[in-house]
């Protein structure tokens, strides 16, 4: 968890310049998201081929928990759903699986977490 909190020092000053609440949750949430999965990214890059074997596949989906208020449940928005192969191919299987279930999310803002965390 340290991990994460000193990750996104350099994010808090634009974060809190946002419009309002909602906003800045949503953003915030983007970016922690954005800043795992450049983590898992490089923990697999760092690793490849060392713990999988020649039939092996790793399948990894990432997204953001949603808390809902009251008795409704939580949500999960699914942003990526991805197969590592042993040989670094990484197929991507969201659109088969996700892509009209969530037309509705903010792909400028996720892209831009992204790159931020790239940064």
């Amino acid at each position: 968890m340290d991990f994460i909190i000193d990750a996104l020092k350099k994010y808090v000053p634009a974060i809190s310049e946002l419009a309002d609440d909602n906003t800045k949750m949503m953003q915030l949430a983007m970016d922690t998201y954005a800043i795992v999965e450049k983590e898992m990214e490089s923990i697999l890059a760092s690793a490849s081929n060392s713990w999988m074997s020649e039939k092996s596949n790793l399948v990894s989906l990432g997204g953001i928990m949603i808390n809902i208020d009251g008795d409704a449940p939580d949500l999960f928005l699914p942003i990526k759903f991805q197969n590592f192969k042993n040989n670094g191919d990484v197929i991507n299987m969201f659109d088969a699986h996700f892509a009209q279930e969530v037309e509705m999310i903010d792909e400028s803002a996720c892209d831009e977490a992204c790159i931020r965390a790239q940064e």
